[in-house]
């Protein structure tokens, strides 16, 4: 009985992955469209700057769109590979579970997982810092808010690394599988 919910719940998400997969390459087709028409058109774009809970809404024409076409078109054009080879996998991994063999190729699947998990991790942190360079430096954020009021305008770069933890975890858990398949094949070789 349990192996048929399990076997039931890895076709659903499989499926489930599958069509994440399908969205996120339309997704990423509509980036696409959406950062050429931004390089392209010539009406000015009203631009916020987002400083933790405070929202500045710049001038018009104080936009730089180089920054911008950055931000929407080649940053998420770098990560999609990334999405995309995280998806299909985590779809190849349920495949074997659909079919009711758990420990099938499993382990291999789970540490290409955590392979990319580091990759699309470090490439998200790095996109992340080069964009927060990027517009303290073009927006000039330090003459922007210096006033009377205020003495030291600094730069402070945040990156969250729990992706190296949920890689070392992941990495674990795909030893744990290939244990489970040697175990599974000894039971099958002793019946």
């Amino acid at each position: 009985m349990e192996n048929n919910k399990m076997v039931k719940l890895a076709q659903v998400l499989e499926k489930i992955f599958t069509v994440l997969f399908w969205l996120s390459i339309a997704g990423g087709i509509l980036a696409v469209i959406f950062g050429v028409y931004i390089l392209f058109t010539s009406q000015p774009i009203t631009s916020s700057l987002i400083l933790g809970p405070v929202s500045l809404t710049l001038q018009e024409g104080f936009s730089y769109r180089s920054v911008e076409t950055i931000s929407i078109l080649f940053i998420p054009l770098l990560i999609l590979p990334v999405l995309l080879s995280f998806l299909w996998t985590l779809k190849a991994i349920f495949r074997p579970i659909a079919l009711g063999k758990p420990f099938e190729k499993v382990g291999a699947l789970i540490r290409r997982l955590a392979w990319l998990e580091l990759a699309g991790g470090s490439l998200f942190s790095l996109c992340t810092l080069f964009s927060q360079h990027c517009m303290f430096k073009v927006y000039a954020i330090d003459q922007l808010l210096l006033n009377d009021k205020i003495q030291a305008v600094t730069y402070n770069p945040v990156v969250n690394a729990q992706f190296v933890l949920y890689f070392a975890v992941l990495f674990l858990l795909s030893w744990v599988f290939d244990y489970g398949q040697k175990l599974q094949q000894l039971s099958d070789e002793t019946l």
